[in-house]
């Protein structure tokens, strides 16, 4: 009995919310996990609540998979293994019945009615993906399974979803609000023309409209200390 009322009060609190689990690392409505398994290889594991859909728990491990890669220093990742399913789940709640009645000792009557409550089963679906990927630096010339750039995966899933960028904090050097301004409105406005859609990505990254503070990756580094200096010599 203490299950199906424990399960019964998540169950409601879910639905009196009205919220899909959110991009966030596993709580009382779901969410994501990780591990690592060897030097490159992490298991990622996000659970959605009833109120989210397949796809989009797909794009959130995927999300946290780029986020791993970008984490530890690499650039790229592949999925190993990988798998999806919908976990069913049925909770019938308790019933109770209630008996009324009035009886009349004049003639000896008797009125009564019964009220039954509860019994309802209700049925839902709970979304679970798994992921086991390899983080790699470089990006391989041939290869038979699809390689993932990070940040163009996690800038395209935190866009479609409206997802903000989180706190940074890969290790490198630090800049400030004021620098990132200095930086971004006095040497380099506007942005340069010539940079690639990957380095796009990265500058749109460094310099997100909600960042006060970043700690950046040495791969962001050595691009934001490389443009700089072409800016430079080219005055």
């Amino acid at each position: 009995m203490r299950i199906i009322l424990t399960t019964l009060l998540v169950v409601s609190a879910v639905w009196l919310s009205g919220c899909g689990t959110p991009y966030q690392r596993e709580g009382l409505t779901g969410g994501f996990n990780d591990y690592k398994l060897q030097q490159d290889v992490y298991r990622i594991t996000f659970r959605g609540n009833a109120l989210i859909d397949l796809e989009t728990v797909q794009d959130y491990t995927l999300l946290r998979a780029a986020e791993l890669t970008s984490e530890n220093g690499y650039r790229y990742f592949i999925v190993l293994e990988g798998g999806s399913r919908l976990k069913h789940h049925t909770v019938t709640t308790p019933a109770s019945a209630t008996t009324y009645g009035t009886f009349s000792p004049y003639g000896g009557h008797y009125h009564g009615y019964t009220q039954f409550h509860g019994g309802q089963t209700y049925h839902f679906e709970k979304p679970r993906v798994n992921l086991v990927i390899r983080c790699l630096k470089e990006k391989p010339k041939e290869s038979a399974q699809l390689v993932y750039n990070a940040t163009e995966v996690a800038f395209g899933v935190r866009t479609r979803y409206g997802i903000k960028q989180p706190p940074i904090s890969f290790v490198g050097p630090s800049l400030d609000s004021m620098e990132l301004d200095s930086i971004k409105t006095e040497t380099l406005a506007p942005p340069p023309d010539n940079l690639t859609d990957e380095e796009k990505l990265m500058w749109e990254h460094i310099f997100a409209p909600d960042q006060s503070i970043i700690e950046l990756t040495e791969e962001e580094a050595a691009f934001l200390h490389r443009v700089v200096t072409a800016d430079t010599n080219a005055e």
